[in-house]
């Protein structure tokens, strides 16, 4: 008999080097909590706001090269932003697009007090039809890599004390060269 295992889900996790030197500076350039008619403040439309993305490219580029380095292909940056979640605060079941990588960096993070972001299985346990969902074990400074279209959500905090990640979407391998193209035609 063989058992094969043909689809898998990768997730990727890594730590942030120096991450306690790097959290304040961070912490201090975020915007405020600022929600407005939603269930989470967020600054993803507002990037005027942003005065992070010099010190967040610094302590990334490292995890960036191991990231490319494991995953065996290009991946580059599109987009940043941050998340602060409240007591209540929570983000719905949500993806990131059809292709790519999207990431999340636990920032102000109490494993203790605060749940790490669900995954939500594409597909139903097998012989109960059952959904399955997955919390990786996370502390600050960590950062979760994982595909675009994964279902996701992050559950509401019951603490006081505030959550804060910083999430980032990055271009597949398609997108890449897709940008190239237009670069050269550009030129």
């Amino acid at each position: 008999m063989t058992i094969h295992h043909p689809f898998k889900i990768p997730i990727l996790q890594y730590t942030v080097p120096n991450w306690s030197y790097y959290k304040p500076i961070l912490l201090g350039a975020l915007p405020p909590y600022d929600r407005e008619d939603d269930t989470v403040s967020s600054d993803y439309l507002d990037k005027s706001k942003s005065n992070y993305f010099d010190i967040f490219d610094e302590f990334i580029e490292p995890v960036l090269q191991q990231f490319r380095k494991d995953v065996g292909h290009a991946a580059y940056i599109r987009n940043v932003w941050t998340q602060r979640a409240r007591k209540g605060d929570h983000h719905c079941v949500h993806n990131h697009g059809s292709n790519g990588w999207a990431a999340v960096l636990y920032v102000d993070y109490n494993p203790n007090i605060h749940s790490s972001t669900t995954f939500l299985s594409p597909f139903t346990e097998f012989s109960s039809g059952d959904h399955m969902d997955y919390n990786p074990n996370v502390k600050e400074g960590d950062v979760v890599f994982f595909p675009s279209q994964l279902l996701h959500y992050a559950n509401p905090n019951t603490n006081d004390k505030e959550r804060v990640i910083l999430s980032f979407n990055m271009m597949s391998i398609n997108e890449i060269g897709i940008y190239e193209m237009k670069l050269n035609e550009t030129n």
